[in-house]
């Protein structure tokens, strides 16, 4: 999600081997009722959310959002 971009998911995906997500600085991702699952049962690497002094990301659950396989389901990462 680049700068100031917004996500809303409110269904299954699959998420592949390895994959990730990244949220940037300013970027929202909203997850609502949404599953983020690797169908095959194998890893994937999770939500990254890029913070700087100035600036967030953001990850919104709500309805009981899932995040399932995932090595680290949501890393905040701080520049």
């Amino acid at each position: 999600m680049e700068d100031g971009g917004s996500l809303t998911i409110r269904c299954r995906i699959s998420i592949p081997p390895g994959g990730k997500i990244v949220v940037k600085q300013k970027g929202k991702l909203t997850l609502i009722g949404a599953t983020l699952e690797n169908d095959c049962g194998k890893t994937w690497k999770g939500i990254e959310v890029w913070n700087s002094k100035k600036d967030k990301g953001e990850v919104v659950m709500v309805n009981d959002a899932k995040i399932t396989e995932a090595e680290n389901p949501i890393e905040i990462l701080v520049d």
